[in-house]
Order: C-alpha cells, then sequence, then structure tokens
C-alpha cells in the first residue's frame, strides 16, 4: 500500500502478481511518488546518489566509491554471514591514478 501524509492513495488495494502494468499506470504512479515530501523529477549529479569516499595519496585526492553484498541465506556454513566490498573511482582522475604504477 502506498501512502503519504495527505492520507492513504487511489493505489491502496493489492495487485495480483500476473498483472501487467501500462506506461500510464507507471507515468501515474511517478507522479504520484514525486509529490511526497523529498520527491524531485530526476537527480542533478551522481553526487546525490554515490556517497564518495575520499583519500589523499601524496599531493593527489583520490575519490572512491563502494558495493557491498551480504550472503544472507547461506546454504554453507562457510559462506556465512560473508561480506564483500568493492571500491570503484568515482572520477576519471581516480581511475587513472590507480592504473598508473607507483
Amino acid at each position: 500500500m502506498i501512502s503519504s501524509p495527505a492520507g492513504p492513495s487511489r493505489r491502496g488495494r493489492s495487485y495480483p502478481r500476473a498483472q501487467k502494468w501500462d506506461l500510464r499506470d507507471l507515468r501515474d504512479l511517478r507522479d504520484e511518488l514525486l509529490g511526497y515530501p523529498g520527491g524531485m523529477a530526476e537527480v542533478s549529479s551522481p553526487a546525490g546518489v554515490v556517497l564518495p569516499l575520499r583519500y589523499r595519496r601524496g599531493g593527489q585526492e583520490l575519490s572512491l566509491f563502494s558495493i557491498s553484498a551480504v550472503v544472507g541465506t547461506a546454504t554453507d556454513v562457510t559462506v556465512a554471514e560473508l561480506a564483500i566490498e568493492a571500491f570503484y573511482p568515482a572520477d576519471a582522475a581516480t581511475a587513472a591514478a590507480l592504473h598508473t604504477p607507483g
């Protein structure tokens, strides 16, 4: 159920899993969600989505972002609660610095 401080949504009914949404339904849902507090039509920059981790190496600033994954329903005890975190360059200057030896 979708609701807001203004009250329940007109979409407050359950949809069967097999029901297909048409483009008009998705546009209506998007418009409704944008009307909620904090809704915005589009993100103005990746900085609004990604929080970069910044390091200094020598006189150069490196900007990275990370992605984490956790194995939640492992069938083998050796991978239970296994967490993997990967770091990627957040800008071209960092990518170049990471690919340069030394």
